[in-house]
């Protein structure tokens, strides 16, 4: 089954590069390393890819927990 629904986390300016490495490893399932190589590619860029998933409701999931963690979470179609 193909990814069709990529999850974005985008930078809002209020949360620290360092809770995002936290949530993106404890939600994503990341190593610290490359969970803080995304947190900083979302300071950097204003965004950064987190995840991709076949099924939308997945992808859905998983911007619900980032959002309760403070994060801005987002799908869009691949």
């Amino acid at each position: 089954m193909s990814e069709r629904w990529e999850v974005v986390v985008r930078n809002d300016d209020s949360q620290s590069a360092l809770l995002a490495t936290f949530v993106l490893r404890e939600l994503c399932g990341l190593e610290i390393p490359e969970a803080g190589e995304l947190a900083q590619e979302i300071d950097a860029n204003g965004e950064a890819q987190v995840r991709r998933f076949p099924d939308q409701s997945q992808a859905e999931e998983l911007v619900i927990g980032l959002q309760r963690h403070g994060l801005h979470g987002t799908v869009r179609p691949l």
